[in-house]
């Protein structure tokens, strides 16, 4: 649950720690320095960070193409389970538009359903992360 609420990937991600961005991937793990490593706390994840990092893949829905947004949840082990579902609906709804409007830029879709993100950012991004200081626990 507090994997979940904390938007982290777990063992799919390079950075699989729920409280800070130790690990790596796979290469650098299996490495001496890199297996000590894992022994030792890493950078700390802030409420604030994550929301930076989901907002970035929201961005890049907006935009309808999914592989870059995988790659960066695989980068970063952040993937917010409620997000995501939104994360889905923007890259469908970026690429209805268009097929609807093909003459209509990238940039123009994009930036239109940047807008409507930003007008429901209460719905798109879990409530967890928009509360001040809700994940505060998580990370004690």
């Amino acid at each position: 649950m507090q994997a979940e609420v904390s938007a982290n990937i777990g063992g799919m991600g390079n950075h699989n720690c729920r409280k800070c961005e130790a690990s790596g991937t796979a290469e650098e793990v299996e490495s001496n320095e890199g297996f000590h490593a894992l022994f030792d706390a890493g950078i700390l994840r802030t409420q604030e960070g994550i929301r930076q990092e989901l907002q970035a893949q929201v961005r890049l829905a907006c935009a309808g193409v999914a592989k870059p947004i995988a790659m960066r949840q695989t980068a970063t082990g952040i993937k917010d389970a409620y997000t995501q579902q939104w994360i889905e609906d923007l890259l469908l709804r970026a690429r209805a538009e268009k097929k609807e409007n093909p003459r209509q830029s990238k940039a123009e879709i994009q930036s239109k359903l940047w807008q409507w993100v930003e007008d429901h950012e209460d719905i798109v991004y879990s409530p967890f992360l928009l509360l001040k200081g809700i994940l505060e626990f998580l990370f004690e």
